[in-house]
């Protein structure tokens, strides 16, 4: 906008838009996100949205449920007809979950939609089996190239230099999406832990230590510790978000023992529901002692963590075997 001498605002004259809005404008998400916000009206099953991402997700257990997700892949379709916004059926997949789903056929328009037993989401890749297994291994195989990198690239092998290095570039592979993507077997554990061994071997005197005796020379916490203690940080940000209710469920026990703001621990059969964030957090949470848990700052909570679990017993299956 531009103004005159005497402070008067003059506009440019307007022009309709045909093709909508240069890619990267700062009103273009903000455009787009309110061009599509429609297309969830009348859908049976949900349906979230990330910018030009979309997922509908239903149950798929009887005939009726089927034909419902069918219906509204129908109801899309058509949206996207109406506003010329054609969905590219080509990269469109289902992804069949649970172990007696009946793989049914669903359709976009006149195409049939690929089933995969895999499918990347947001940089996770999602599995048939909640598993994620492809989605470490893809992570591990990221990690050992950026240590690889490191190990060229680079002729001092001081501690300080070698451990920000890999804070850096390895370490955020590692850790990625963890809090939805956590590694559910001994297997995939071994391999993200076989990563830091690596790194923690280039430090120069320390290749011939045990690792255990590596990670306490670099004062270094194993990654699956690393792993929990960033699944109760999270859990304190929920609580502190207040959306406790929508995760979790509080605790109705009466007896004394623990803090105050304890969860209840749903039951479950299945290993991978016992993966789930909302699952795996319960126990480590009310292992906290109170004077943690109102802990006032971040900092303050994340080094009350560190001092009630250095005393737990059973904090010995995190600790890392000597190699």
């Amino acid at each position: 906008m531009i103004y005159t001498d005497n402070g008067d605002p003059v506009f440019s004259s307007t022009s309709p838009v045909i093709s909508g809005v240069p890619q990267g404008t700062i009103l273009g998400p903000t455009l787009f996100s309110i061009y599509i916000n429609d297309c969830t009206t009348y859908l049976c099953n949900l349906l979230t949205l990330y910018a030009d991402d979309c997922k509908l997700i239903g149950p798929a257990e009887t005939e009726e449920e089927r034909a419902c997700i069918q219906l509204d892949l129908d109801r899309l379709s058509s949206w996207s007809s109406t506003w010329a916004l054609q969905f590219n059926a080509t990269k469109c997949k289902v992804l069949h979950l649970g172990h007696n789903n009946p793989h049914h056929p669903y359709h976009i328009g006149c195409d049939q939609l690929e089933a995969v037993a895999e499918e990347r989401d947001l940089g996770i890749i999602v599995d048939k089996d909640l598993k994620f297994h492809s989605h470490t291994q893809a992570q591990v195989a990221k990690a050992n190239r950026a240590l690889g990198l490191i190990k060229r690239s680079f002729v001092t092998r001081k501690s300080c230099v070698v451990i920000k290095l890999y804070k850096s570039l390895v370490c955020p592979h590692l850790e990625f999406g963890l809090t939805l993507a956590f590694p559910q077997n001994k297997m995939d554990t071994r391999a993200l832990e076989s990563v830091q061994r690596r790194a923690t071997k280039l430090v120069r005197g320390l290749n011939n230590v045990p690792y255990q005796d590596r990670l306490g020379s670099l004062r270094l916490p194993t990654l699956t510790y690393r792993r929990y203690r960033g699944d109760v940080i999270m859990a304190r940000k929920i609580f502190k978000s207040g959306h406790l209710n929508q995760i979790f469920t509080p605790s109705l026990a009466n007896n004394s023992r623990g803090h105050s703001l304890k969860l209840h621990l749903p039951g479950c059969r299945r290993r991978e529901r016992r993966g789930f964030f909302s699952i795996r957090v319960v126990p480590l949470w009310n292992s906290l002692s109170e004077s943690t848990i109102q802990a006032e700052t971040p900092h303050s909570f994340k080094a009350g963590v560190d001092r009630d679990w250095e005393r737990a017993e059973w904090r010995l299956d995190w600790e890392a075997k000597p190699t």
